[in-house]
């Protein structure tokens, strides 16, 4: 009887170890298998006429708890000749609804500031936020689109943590990571 279960107990740990030391493999047929990305989070729909060209992977926004607030704060350059209009389209979660979209215009060589909530000057100039009071108990990731003369826009983004209500004692920054659509993160 000892035997027996000695016999199945050291089977089960063969099973065990054996089945986790088995190194995967890719099933793709010729080339990498990194290189055959398909985003699972799309954007609901961007705003009329325009073109999603970047992802923000992660953002968080929120205002809820005393002593620890964030905003998210995104610079957009237009790099062209020409006026343009910009898009963000932050969703929740792992979700694929947008919870926020704001746009502006953005005169050809000039920058703008969209912020997922607002704050005060001088954290950030904020020219558009999300409404209501806006994001304010979030995080999740965001699109970043632009109209079809706007394709040389330039776009970075941090993250800022606060500790008052009104947003004037910064406890620390750090940039976020901006992809471009439809494209893996190379280490950026």
């Amino acid at each position: 009887m000892k035997k027996i279960l000695f016999a199945g107990s050291m089977l089960c740990v063969i099973m065990l170890f054996g089945a986790v030391s088995v190194p995967a493999q890719g099933t793709s047929s010729g080339g990498d298998q990194f290189n055959q990305f398909k985003p699972e989070a799309t954007p609901s729909a961007p705003p009329a006429g325009h073109k999603v060209r970047y992802t923000l992977p992660y953002y968080m926004s929120q205002n809820s708890l005393a002593g620890s607030r964030s905003v998210t704060i995104i610079n957009v350059m237009n790099q062209s000749a020409k006026d343009c209009n910009v898009g963000v389209q932050f969703q929740y979660g792992s979700g694929v609804t947008d919870i926020c979209d704001i746009t502006i215009d953005i005169p050809a060589g000039q920058s703008r500031i969209l912020c997922s909530r607002p704050v005060n000057d001088p954290l950030a100039d904020c020219q558009v936020y999300c409404p209501s009071g806006g994001l304010i108990f979030n995080s999740g990731h965001a699109f970043i689109s632009s109209n079809s003369v706007c394709t040389k826009i330039a776009v970075d983004a941090l993250m800022a943590f606060t500790s008052d209500v009104d947003d004037n004692v910064v406890t620390g920054i750090t940039p976020l990571t901006i992809v471009k659509y439809n494209k893996v993160n190379v280490g950026d």
